[in-house]
């Protein structure tokens, strides 16, 4: 039996499963994917947080400022007044 022959025995059900769910499925997917990978990855795209050096005179707006740049990367630099 040839694949062409086998290829045509398949059931009206799997055929309609694979073409009237899988198929849009996958598409839609990979739709969502290359949307997301695009807000994240590409630069110039995502907002940027505030940059520059800032005095900070407590812990609490430390932490308040550190909180504001959730999902960016972050450099602190700790200076000693002595």
């Amino acid at each position: 039996m040839s694949a062409i022959e086998r290829a045509g025995r398949r059931p009206r059900w799997l055929r309609t499963l694979l073409l009237g769910w899988a198929l849009p499925l996958v598409a839609v997917l990979v739709v969502v994917q290359l949307v997301v990978y695009r807000q994240t990855s590409i630069p110039g795209l995502a907002p940027q947080p505030a940059s520059g050096m800032q005095d900070l005179t407590s812990v609490s707006e430390l932490q308040a400022r550190f909180n504001q740049d959730v999902g960016h990367a972050r450099l602190l630099l700790l200076i000693s007044p002595t």
